[in-house]
């Protein structure tokens, strides 16, 4: 074959490889490129053309295996996005880095890379890049990128951003929601979802030929979000229901379903047994270890293994603590979940060695799960826990497989209690040393201190250094507590009333009065009625505490203490006549002047008077000898008493209501006995047309059935049955 015939046969080969690329036919541009490769091997054209219909084909190991083959190395985009799409982010990223081009292709592939490795800033910083630097008509989706890594740092990192945009697309307002979620911001990402979903909804109108379930599809992560949104809002059915309608729809991509499982596993808790164990399926699959983020999969594996831990299936808990220690060596809820385990087998002592080694441990100043507080005091507070059940004996012989924080039976020298309060002060972080002073803690150091009353009964010198530590950690708390502002917070009123019961209880009347005098002042310019009877309580409790100490000013304030309810003259009136004339001491004599008086409708003092007045007449019994007194009856008990025995708790009842009680026995031989005529009728001997004589006198009627059938209806009265025939049956006889 000449020359110019190859050329002619490579330039039609060559129209037939751009006819296909025209009309985006990639299974002819794959078959024409083999066709030119077949005859000129070296052809740049058909390369590049093979390479990317392998690519669109989704063939990416043969489109990696080609460029290899062939040393394609202008084909940078292809291959990275191969290696990208089998997961291989590394590899990805290496190959461009290793090119150098900075074209707005292979950076957006590169930020998209750096998304999927969770390098969230990065990835920020190069949509950041790409938005200031290209116009382009996909201005709208980089936007919309970007937005997707500012909600993944509002989620992990708790970053912020001022939400200034361009609503374009669906995608936009829901990124954004997602942004709002992870800032807490419930409302505004409700709003957000709904304004979303009806984007996405008007976006189908125009298209004919959409289905139902493209439609679901689409809108499928926005349900998914606002059922998780509801879940946060503590609206768990709405939730639900929702999850169920996409679950049973299959309306989303399997990590779609996983995350409403496993969100449904979590509304389910420890009721639906039977519905929890058919989502873990959806939840357990390989596939979805490259479609999900870290802490997405090390959520699903907790799940997994709380829920095997609570069934008690405690080989298969291993095994998901072994799986979210290998994705996340330093995930605080994987470790907690370890500890728990472990104390579950009864190898508490390893079980707090591995918490005490994670708390040296740099992991645990910059873990990311301590940016709220209940974070900050997760592990110091479990280690605490885990302490307790060391001292608790019934653990250490290992009766009991679980206990609360403070277990029934545990009893804690001073010196235990004093070394756990040091401990949790220790394990906390330096951020988190106000923790200290939150109610919630003051109250557990204090109960802890007070454990030592038990050892001691409430007597010693150890009782009293017990009160005087909790003392000290109760003015501690209350001098480090801030402004007067956050005292007036509602839940630190509750705490504060807890701090005076105890000043007075233990007897540290000073402390209370001083605590109960800064209350008044706060409460000086109240107006409210419930604030007015909030500071009539409070003085109640300053003149107890004052009466302790200082009894003039126990008498001050008692002055300013008012009564709850307040008497009429009518009342005092009514009440005084009431009391005078119902007073033992006034013989009868007295009675009859003091009633008439009263009678007469005189005052009450008239009534005093004619009380005064009247002469009491004296008894020989009455004057200075005291009324005799009734001898008490001498206690007679069985000569089989057992006063350790607890008598019959029915032994006060009546015989008819105790349990055992069955009536008397009745005769019931006769009940069923059929007595008078059987069968026969008053037409019988009519009939009868053996008889020669019948009875022709008609029967004549009686008074009494006249003046029945003449006067009003009446029932006729029951036969009452003879005084034998009631003894037989049982009942008394009359008398």
């Amino acid at each position: 074959m000449t020359h110019q015939q190859d050329e002619s046969q490579l330039i039609a080969l060559h129209g037939d490889l751009e006819k296909a690329c025209r009309s985006l036919s990639y299974s002819k541009i794959l078959s024409f490129a083999d066709k030119v490769l077949a005859l000129f091997p070296g052809d740049d054209y058909a390369n590049r053309c093979k390479a990317v219909a392998l690519v669109h084909l989704e063939r990416f190991e043969d489109c990696l295996n080609f460029i290899r083959k062939k040393k394609l190395s202008e084909c940078v985009m292809v291959k990275a996005y191969s290696e990208y799409r089998l997961n291989r982010l590394d590899d990805a990223l290496k190959t461009i880095k290793n090119s150098g081009l900075e074209n707005p292709g292979i950076l957006e592939l590169q930020a998209q890379i750096l998304y999927r490795q969770e390098d969230f800033e990065n990835s920020y910083d190069c949509y950041k890049s790409l938005t200031k630097t290209f116009k382009d008509d996909y201005e709208d989706e980089r936007f919309t990128n970007m937005l997707a890594t500012i909600a993944a740092l509002s989620e992990t990192q708790q970053k912020t951003w001022s939400p200034e945009y361009k609503p374009a697309l669906f995608e936009t307002d829901f990124n954004v929601a997602c942004y709002h979620v992870g800032r807490k911001d419930y409302s505004k990402a409700l709003k957000l979802l709904k304004k979303a979903e009806d984007l996405c909804l008007d976006s189908f109108k125009d298209d004919p030929n959409a289905t139902e379930d493209q439609i679901n599809q689409e809108t499928a992560p926005i349900r998914v979000q606002r059922a998780f949104v509801l879940q946060c809002q503590k609206k768990e059915s709405e939730a639900a229901e929702i999850y169920h309608t996409i679950i049973r729809q299959k309306s989303g991509d399997p990590s779609l379903m996983a995350v409403a499982a496993n969100n449904l596993i979590c509304i389910n808790r420890e009721q639906n047994v039977f519905d929890t164990k058919k989502r873990m399926k959806a939840i357990s699959l390989e596939s979805l270890k490259h479609k999900l983020f870290r802490f997405q999969r090390t959520a699903m594996l907790f799940n997994q293994g709380l829920f095997y831990l609570q069934a008690g299936q405690l080989d298969a808990c291993r095994a998901k603590v072994k799986a979210v220690l290998e994705e996340d060596p330093n995930c605080v809820p994987g470790l907690l979940l370890h500890a728990a385990y472990l104390t579950r087998i009864k190898q508490l002592a390893q079980a707090i060695k591995i918490l005490e080694a994670y708390c040296r441990s740099p992991a645990y100043c910059e873990s990311s799960v301590f940016s709220n507080r209940e974070g900050l005091l997760r592990v110091p507070l479990y280690l605490l826990h885990l302490y307790l059940l060391r001292l608790n004996p019934k653990t250490a012989t290992g009766t009991t497989e679980a206990s609360p924080p403070l277990p029934q039976g545990t009893i804690l020298t001073l010196a235990d209690a004093l070394s756990l309060c040091d401990q949790l002060r220790q394990r906390l972080l330096p951020e988190a040393q106000h923790l200290l002073h939150a109610p919630a803690l003051v109250s557990l150091r204090v109960a802890l201190s007070l454990q030592a009353l038990r050892k001691s009964g409430g007597a010693g010198d150890s009782a009293g250094e017990a009160t005087s530590a909790a003392k000290a950690i109760i003015i501690d708390a209350l001098s480090g507590d801030g402004t007067d502002g956050a005292r007036t917070k509602p839940e630190n009123l509750q705490f504060l009333d807890q701090c005076t019961s105890f000043f007075l209880r233990y007897g540290f009347a000073e402390e209370a009065a001083s605590l109960l005098e800064q209350r008044m002042q706060q409460l000086a310019k109240a107006s409210d009625p419930a604030a007015l009877q909030k500071r009539q309580n409070l003085l109640a409790l300053l003149i107890q505490a004052y009466s302790k100490f200082d009894h003039a000013k126990a008498e001050a304030a008692s002055r300013d203490l008012e009564f709850k309810e307040k008497l009429s003259e009518k009342e005092v009136d009514s009440l005084e006549n009431s009391f005078l004339i119902g007073v033992k001491s006034v013989k009868k004599a007295g009675r009859v002047a003091v009633a008439a008086a009263a009678a007469a409708g005189g005052t009450p003092k008239a009534v005093v008077a004619a009380a005064k007045e009247t002469p009491v007449q004296k008894t020989p019994g009455s004057g200075s000898k005291k009324a005799q007194q009734k001898k008490k009856r001498k206690v007679r008990l069985p000569k089989n008493f057992d006063p350790n025995i607890p008598p019959d708790p029915e032994r006060w009842l009546p015989r008819r209501e105790r349990t055992g009680y069955r009536g008397k026995r009745r005769d019931k031989r006769g009940a069923n006995l059929l007595r008078g005529p059987q069968g026969q009728t008053a037409a019988a001997p009519e009939l009868d047309m053996g008889n020669t004589s019948p009875r022709d006198a008609p029967a004549t009627s009686s008074p009494l059935a006249d003046a029945s059938s003449s006067g009003g209806q009446t029932a006729n009265r029951r036969p009452q049955p003879s005084a034998k025939s009631n003894q037989k049956r049982g009942h008394k006889k009359k008398r």
